[in-house]
């Protein structure tokens, strides 16, 4: 798996493409860095969303398609503004609400 957090990691969102950044990228429990990886929606299996600690631990599980590519990326999201994350993926069609 491959995990980021927000502040350190950026999640970027657009109609086309889902781009997940890190300086120090956690993948299976070793730090690589600078990492990124951009998705496009053919790309994504699902996007599940996740509550880990009320208010404001949140995050989202990315499911890719291709295998190849790791089997799960976690953005974690410490904030209270969670639902603007979810609204924009929402807008752009990443998920249903």
């Amino acid at each position: 798996f491959r995990s980021s957090t927000w502040p350190f990691g950026a999640l970027e969102i657009s109609k086309d493409e889902l781009a997940l950044m890190d300086e120090n990228l956690t993948v299976t429990g070793k730090v690589e860095s600078k990492i990124e990886h951009r998705f496009t929606h053919s790309e994504i299996e699902k996007i599940k969303i996740v509550k880990v600690f009320p208010i404001i631990g949140y995050g989202i599980h990315i499911f890719p398609r291709d295998k190849a590519k790791g089997q799960l990326f976690y953005f974690w999201y410490i904030s209270f503004r969670f639902k603007r994350l979810i609204n924009a993926l929402t807008q752009f069609g990443w998920i249903n609400q």
